[in-house]
C-alpha cells in the first residue's frame, strides 16, 4: 500500500532527473502535472497527475518519458521517507 506523506519533490528535482536521463528537461510537463499541487500529495490521485492524462497530454514520447519519471520519482519520495520514518521509530 502507498502510504503518502506530506513530501513532493520540487520541479527542480524532476528536470535535474530530465537532463540526467534524456538530456533535457520537460518544465511544461512537470508544471502540467502538477496543476494541482495545492491540493498538497492528494493530488497525486487526480487527474492530471496520471498516466493516462499524460498520454493525452504530451506531445512526443519524451514528455510521455518525462511524465512517468514524474510519478515514479514522487511515489518514491513518499516510499523512502515512510521507510526513513519508520527507521527511525525502531532506534
Amino acid at each position: 500500500m502507498l502510504h503518502i506523506f506530506n513530501i513532493v519533490p520540487s520541479h527542480r528535482v524532476h528536470k535535474l532527473i530530465d537532463r540526467l536521463i534524456l538530456g533535457r528537461s520537460y518544465g511544461r510537463v512537470h508544471r502540467y502535472m502538477d496543476s494541482l499541487s495545492f491540493l498538497g500529495p492528494w493530488h497525486r490521485f487526480l487527474p492530471p497527475h496520471d498516466p493516462f492524462s499524460l498520454l493525452i497530454h504530451a506531445e512526443n514520447p519524451q514528455e510521455i518519458f518525462s511524465g512517468l519519471m514524474h510519478i515514479s520519482t514522487d511515489i518514491l519520495s513518499s516510499e523512502l521517507r515512510k521507510r526513513m520514518r519508520m527507521y527511525g521509530k525502531r532506534r
